[in-house]
């Protein structure tokens, strides 16, 4: 920094400005930790994507289950009959849901598996890259 603008920067009580090889070194050292934030961002996206499609196909796959259900009660013949078909229905809900709350927390696991694979790895580029400057 030239001994003018450092003159100005202090009558202006501003602070002085980093010199050029400073912020080449600022951008080198951050460089790998963007790129790791940028396939960390882009790999979060598609797994809330994922997640979100498995949890809309289970609820399309249920509300067939459920818009079926007021029929099949019609068509029964006696109360014993009724009863089954609701216990039976109920039974395979509960099932279901429970199966796929299994699946949605083992999609959760595996991103935040990898998410702190990610991390660390970014972790271990800035230490690397640090002792390096």
């Amino acid at each position: 920094m030239t001994k003018r603008s450092t003159e100005r920067a202090s009558q202006l009580d501003l602070p002085e400005v980093m010199s050029s090889s400073d912020i080449d070194a600022i951008t080198r050292m951050t460089r790998s930790t963007l790129t790791a934030m940028a396939e960390f961002n882009g790999r979060l996206c598609e797994r809330a994507a994922a997640f979100n499609a498995e949890w809309a196909q289970f609820l399309a796959r249920r509300l067939e289950d459920d818009i079926a259900l007021p029929q099949r009660l019609n068509a029964c013949k006696s109360p014993e009959e009724a009863q089954e078909v609701y216990v039976g229905f109920w039974t395979k809900a509960l099932r279901e849901y429970q199966e796929e709350f299994v699946r949605l927390a083992q999609m959760g696991q595996r991103a935040t598996r990898e998410a702190a694979i990610n991390v660390e790895k970014c972790t271990n580029e800035m230490t690397q890259e640090a002792r390096f400057n």
